[in-house]
Formats: structure tokens, C-alpha cells, sequence
């Protein structure tokens, strides 16, 4: 598979994460320049580096040759609380952030749970930090698979070096572990908070890839052809619902969930 990781010049946990990658797994000056810097490469992996702030980087995929693009990048939250996270990308409501309205993008559910599992294996050595999914949010917009890794929330955890070693280190495992068999069941989340404690559970105690997140605050957009981009873009083979987070509009989504005739189930009811 080849698989391009996306670092943006200005973004101090993105060049974290690709300095730690480069020092640590052997990648390489290549022939060539993307964006008037250096590329680097080991075997089918690449990573490559944007002026830009990449949340508004639409259409990558019609510059760089790739069946996955990872983006590393920071995290920032109103609580200001170390953090790790994975998610996939895309908006269910206004692109205020990158991306198009009411638009997912394509992405890899297996390379979401690989990267999350990987992490909590290395939970001792990044003591503080919470390690999670998020939900899907922000931009860019772009037709082949994608994902994003992220530290933060503030500037001492973007720059928090070995923060950038263990996340490096589960972006290789998280794309090595791609080649492996498996028979893992592909779901779309719906409910709950931005950060999913429900979901990440169910992703270490079943067999489980969760492809997009759907939070509590975003059901109210939901329609017939969200569903249907989330089927068709994810390959999502069962939505889960977080039962006892999804508000208000619980009747609204149930309602939704039987006109559009998928398989759902309580998050409370998976094996």
C-alpha cells in the first residue's frame, strides 16, 4: 500500500511527529521536492511537507500518488488537556473549518483502530495524556482514504518530543499491522461526546473498526444521504449507538435509522 504522511511547516506537532519519524525508522532524502521541500521515503511510505495549514489542503490526492494519507497535526481543546488522538475527517454540518458542507472523506477504519490499540500499549510512557478517537471533524476535502494523528492540546505538548516518538511509533505499527488478515466488523459511531470513552472501549474489547464518529451535538444534521455517504465511503457495515448519549434527538435518529433500513445496534448490546 502506499501511504503518504502529511506534515505542514508551520505546525509544530506535525514536525514533532515527522522529525521523530525520520530519525527513528530510516526514511530518506528521495529525488524530487512537493511544495519546494524535501520528501522523504521508506518502501511505499513517503512523507511530505505543506506550506499550508492542511485542514484547507483540498484535493491532495490529485498531487500525491497514495491509497492512504495520514496527517499529523495538533490538537487543541478548550480544556487545555494533554491528548492523543486519531479521527477520521469530514463535516456533517457547515465546513467552518476546511472541507466542504455536509461532506465526508473516504477513510481507513483499520488503520484507526490499529493507531488507537498501539497507543494504549504505550499508555506508561506518555503518563497524563489522554488516548482516544475523536469524532469526525474539519477539512480538508480530498477522494481517497484519509486519517489524522494529532498532539496537544498546548504548545508544551506539541513539542513534547517523546509525545512525537510514541505517536511516530504507532503510525508505522498502525500501517504494518494493514497487512495482517482480519475480521473486523466496519462501524459508524452516533452519539456521544466529541471524545468517544464509549467507542474506544468497544474497539479494545470486540472486533470492532470504527470509520466515522458521529457526536451527540451533529445528529440533529443527519439525513438519508449522510447515512448513505457514511455506507458508501466508510463501507460501514453496522452503526453503533451510543445509547445514553444522544440527547434530545433520539426519536429523530431512531426514526432516521428505520426509513434508510440499516443495521444498528446499542453500544450496550455489542458482544
Amino acid at each position: 500500500m502506499r501511504v503518504a504522511i502529511i506534515s505542514s511547516k508551520n505546525d509544530p506537532a506535525s514536525s514533532n511527529m515527522k522529525q521523530n519519524l525520520i530519525e527513528n525508522f530510516g526514511f530518506k532524502k528521495i529525488n524530487g521536492m512537493f511544495d519546494s521541500n524535501e520528501v522523504y521515503g521508506l518502501e511505499s511510505i513517503r512523507i511530505y511537507t505543506l506550506n499550508i495549514k492542511h485542514i484547507f489542503a483540498d484535493d491532495l490526492d490529485k498531487e500525491i500518488n497514495a491509497e492512504l494519507f495520514i496527517i499529523c497535526s495538533t490538537h487543541r481543546s478548550e480544556s487545555n488537556k494533554p491528548a492523543m488522538t486519531v479521527h477520521s475527517i469530514g463535516n456533517f454540518n457547515k465546513a467552518e473549518h476546511g472541507g466542504k458542507d455536509r461532506t465526508i472523506c473516504p477513510t481507513n477504519a483499520l488503520f484507526i483502530r490499529n493507531y488507537l490499540i498501539e497507543l494504549k500499549k504505550h499508555a506508561h510512557e506518555v503518563y497524563g495524556y489522554d488516548l482516544t478517537m475523536e469524532a469526525t471533524h474539519h477539512g480538508p476535502y480530498i477522494e481517497k482514504p484519509i486519517v489524522y494523528v494529532e498532539i496537544g492540546a498546548t504548545e508544551k505538548e506539541w513539542n513534547d518530543r517523546n509525545a512525537g516518538r510514541i505517536a511516530a511509533k504507532c503510525i508505522m505499527s498502525g500501517i504494518e499491522k494493514l497487512k495482517e488478515k482480519h475480521g473486523y466488523k466496519i462501524a459508524a459511531g452516533i452519539g456521544g461526546l466529541h471524545y468517544c470513552d464509549n467507542f474506544n472501549r468497544l474497539i479494545m474489547k470486540s472486533d470492532l473498526a470504527f470509520v466515522y464518529i458521529c457526536p451527540k451535538y451533529s445528529i440533529k444534521h443527519l439525513n438519508l444521504e449522510m447515512l448513505q455517504q457514511m455506507k458508501d465511503k466508510g463501507n460501514v457495515e453496522l452503526f453503533v449507538l451510543d445509547w445514553k448519549g444522544l440527547g434530545q434527538d433520539k426519536q429523530f435518529l431512531l426514526d432516521l435509522l428505520e426509513k434508510s433500513e440499516v443495521e444498528w445496534k446499542r453500544n450496550d448490546k455489542v458482544d
